[in-house]
């Protein structure tokens, strides 16, 4: 609704689809009836506005031919998606949001251990498409070792074997490794997550209108949706190049059904 972020509040409006509801037969008297169709718009507040920031001075230009603010970008970037994802991980530590939990052993962890959660999520009726298992590093590694997914080499993708990726296992369409965890305190080690968990919306940082910028450069990552700002500046003043990379960023929660904490139990 407002323009003016980040000094006034910024909404993202979102479309939010109800459940489907059930299938009815067919009357070849009557023919088709038709049933409700229920959305609704959310709003959701796009409260959180994270940034980095570089500043090279004319010497520092002067003192390298190679150096650029570009060079600072991927280091830059990967910060800041690190603080957001592990900000918005960091709210279903909560049972408010996240009710349900299951415990493993490391030691025993690998694709019984995914098709067990699968199992808990049909359970509870999350729907059989779209889910992702979110894992830390540890797990990621060991669920990588596990026979059964270094043989799908043999009758599926190699990407296991080549970049580490471990795609639709079990009911999972996507396993992907978080090294942002919060909770570890709790033993944390992962979600279980379909879409209906939660809305997470973002959308470009406006200009500021006392800045005359040289470069204003929006990216999204595929993987995640994430949309990063990228802007830089002359200060005449200081004799500098300035950058900065931001997000504006807000969630809702969803169905807390959608959504299934993992931790570690043992030594």
């Amino acid at each position: 609704r407002s323009t003016l972020f980040p000094y006034t509040t910024l909404f993202r409006s979102v479309l939010s689809v109800g459940t489907a509801s059930a299938a009815l037969a067919f009357d070849k008297t009557a023919g088709y009836s038709f049933q409700d169709s229920e959305a609704e718009g959310l709003d959701v507040q796009l409260n959180q506005h994270p940034f980095v920031s570089c500043t090279l001075s004319d010497a520092d230009f002067a003192g390298s031919s190679i150096l650029t603010l570009d060079a600072f970008a991927r280091s830059k970037k990967y910060a800041l998606g690190n603080s957001v994802v592990s900000e918005f991980l960091n709210n279903f530590t909560s049972s408010t949001f996240c009710p349900t939990s299951m415990s493993f052993e490391s030691s025993s962890f690998g694709v019984t251990s995914v098709t067990q959660i699968s199992n808990q999520m049909d359970q509870m009726g999350v729907p059989n498409f779209s889910r992702t298992l979110i894992l830390n590093p540890h797990y990621h590694s060991i669920l990588r070792q596990d026979k059964a997914v270094q043989n799908a080499i043999c009758f599926g993708s190699p990407e296991v074997i080549q970049k580490g990726i471990i795609s639709n296992l079990d009911t999972f369409s996507k396993v992907t490794k978080c090294n942002v965890f919060p909770g570890t305190e709790d033993n944390v080690f992962g979600y279980a997550v379909c879409p209906q968990a939660a809305i997470l919306a973002m959308r470009p940082v406006i200009t500021q209108d006392n800045k005359a910028y040289n470069q204003y450069r929006n990216f999204t990552d595929e993987a995640t949706g994430m949309t990063i700002t990228f802007r830089s500046w002359l200060s005449r003043s200081k004799a500098s190049m300035n950058a900065v990379w931001d997000i504006a960023w807000g969630w809702v929660s969803g169905n807390p059904l959608g959504i299934i904490k993992l931790y570690h139990s043992g030594n």
